[in-house]
Parts: C-alpha cells; sequence; structure tokens
C-alpha cells in the first residue's frame, strides 16, 4: 500500500541589499535526504532555483513545470488538503516580507496528466519592488519540497524540469520567469536546468552514510568482518524471527554493485558476500527486512 505523499514549502532567503538588473534563473531538482523516507518509501525532492550572477532579486509571477517517470514514482498528495488534479492553495515561507507586505500570494498547481508538474508562483502585484531585496540570490534557494510514492526503488525517476532553457520564454506552459508585472520576457530568461535520476535505493544508500543504522525492531548488524577486507565479506546477523532479506551494496557514488536474496533464522546468522571484483574503497552495505532498512559502512582493500 502506498503511503500518503506529504507537500511542504519554504523559501530560503538569500542576502543582498540591492536589486539587480536582468538575470537568469537557473533551477534544480536535488534529492532531499532529511524528508526521504527509507521505511515508508517516501521519496522527497527539493525544486532549488538561483541566479547566474551576484546580487539578489524577486523571482515574481512564474511557473516551474517538471516531469518524472510514474513507473518509479506516483505524487497523490495528502487527501485533506490535495486531490490529484485539484490542488488547494499554498503559501511560500510566511515569515519572508517585502517591508510589511507577504512576497508571495497563494499558488496552486496543476496535475492532471500523471508524471506532469506544474508549480505556480504569483507575486502580490502591489508589492513595491525596491523594498523587497534579499528573496533569492546565486545561493540555491529551495522554493519547494514535494514527496512522491516510490514505485519501484531502483528504477531512475528521470526527474525532469520541462521549458525553454537559456533563452526568452517561448512557452508559458513550461518554466518561465518575470517579474510582478507578469511578463514573462520583462525580466528574467531561464538559466540551466538540472533534472535528478538517483533511484531511491542510491538516496537510501546516502542515508546510510550519514547516518549508519545497525539496530532495528527485533533484529541487528552484529558484525561485519574483516574490515578491510580483500575477498570475502562477513556479515553477522542476529534476528528474533525467520524472514527473508534484501542484501545490496553501493558504492559512495550510490551505484548498485552487488544484490543478493537470503533468509535469516531465529538467532545468529552469518552471510558471506564474495567481493573480490570490487574496486578499492569505501561501500555501503544495506539490508532490508520488510519495512525496515540497516545499513553498514565497510572498505575494500
Amino acid at each position: 500500500m502506498l503511503k500518503k505523499s506529504l507537500f511542504t514549502i519554504c523559501l530560503l532567503l538569500g542576502v543582498g541589499s540591492t536589486i539587480s538588473a536582468q538575470n537568469n534563473v537557473n533551477v534544480q531538482a536535488a534529492a532531499n535526504l532529511e524528508n526521504s523516507n527509507c521505511e515508508q518509501n517516501l521519496y522527497c525532492v527539493d525544486l532549488n532555483v538561483s541566479f547566474a550572477q551576484n546580487g539578489s532579486e524577486l523571482l515574481g509571477n512564474s511557473s516551474v513545470r517538471f516531469t518524472y517517470d510514474t513507473e518509479a514514482l506516483a505524487f497523490s498528495g495528502r487527501t485533506d488538503e490535495i486531490n490529484q488534479g485539484s490542488y488547494a492553495a499554498k503559501n511560500f515561507y510566511n515569515e519572508s516580507s517585502c517591508g510589511v507586505i507577504k512576497p508571495y500570494a497563494p499558488h496552486s498547481f496543476d496535475g492532471l496528466i500523471a508524471g506532469d508538474f506544474l508549480l505556480s508562483l504569483l507575486l502580490y502585484s502591489e508589492v513595491p519592488q525596491e523594498s523587497c531585496t534579499s528573496l533569492i540570490s546565486n545561493e540555491w534557494s529551495t522554493v519547494t519540497t514535494v514527496c512522491f510514492d516510490v514505485i519501484d526503488a531502483n528504477k531512475d525517476p528521470n526527474f525532469q524540469i520541462q521549458g525553454t532553457e537559456n533563452g526568452i520564454v517561448t512557452d508559458l506552459s513550461g518554466t518561465n520567469f518575470n517579474d510582478k508585472s507578469n511578463n514573462p520576457t520583462s525580466k528574467f530568461l531561464n538559466g540551466e536546468f538540472t533534472g535528478l535520476n538517483k533511484t531511491f535505493d542510491t538516496v537510501c544508500a546516502e542515508k546510510g552514510n550519514t547516518g549508519i543504522s545497525t539496530v532495528g525492531t527485533g533484529w541487528e548488524i552484529a558484525a561485519v568482518l574483516p574490515i578491510p577486507v580483500r575477498d570475502q565479506l562477513m556479515v553477522n546477523i542476529n534476528s528474533d524471527v525467520s524472514n527473508d532479506i534484501d542484501v545490496k551494496i553501493f558504492d559512495l557514488n550510490g551505484k548498485l554493485v552487488k544484490q543478493v536474496d537470503h533468509k535469516v533464522n531465529n538467532g545468529t546468522n552469518q552471510l558471506k558476500l564474495n567481493v573480490s571484483d570490487f574496486a578499492a574503497g569505501a561501500y555501503i552495505l544495506s539490508i532490508t527486512k520488510g519495512e525496515e532498512r540497516l545499513s553498514q559502512k565497510f572498505v575494500k582493500e
């Protein structure tokens, strides 16, 4: 059963004291490791914007359109707030302001076509532009975080920003940037688009690299030997029950280099993994049992 998706909005403020001249705005999609949940199969993605040059500026009335592979991910929304194809209005970070006026009005989302998502941003027309300076800059600012249900953890999500890249906006249904006049060509040009191709298993391997968890509910990775290992890795697993496990090994770039299925019994279990053909370096051992995932780092000499 799919878990409910979460949808959160935030705007990180840049630093600046003057309004800059016309700039390109870059867009990127990046995995959000903090909010992604490997046990609940929830893959969270940040949409970030930045300027190609120094300075800070209002993003203005604009849209960011992206697509993703529906065989890898699915967006269902929270049923109390968002229904597929009909989205409730959302606000940017409520603490941001242009003087005494909040810079962004509620904005809406359109998801009538599965795998095709349009994020609309609306700037209050009465906001005086000269009093709004530290909104986005050459540093990446997160305009939204979208969380997806995972359909296939090993499949490339093929998350892509859609629109006119490096030039005047020609497709208003795609990604565009403009000022509060709502004229797509009056202020900003699209800059560079950076998509996201990390599989969910890659993200979970990276989470394991930053926060190794070797103890679960009723089971644990008791030992991983020897370290460093040359030919055969010995993994001792203690378990309270018999169960099937999925064993994966990732390199530190998130690439899956080995996968085996195994069964653990009640008591102490020893798993032998041949790593003789691995290149020297560090790896992440990831073991999944039911909805729990344990991980351990090891080094191949």
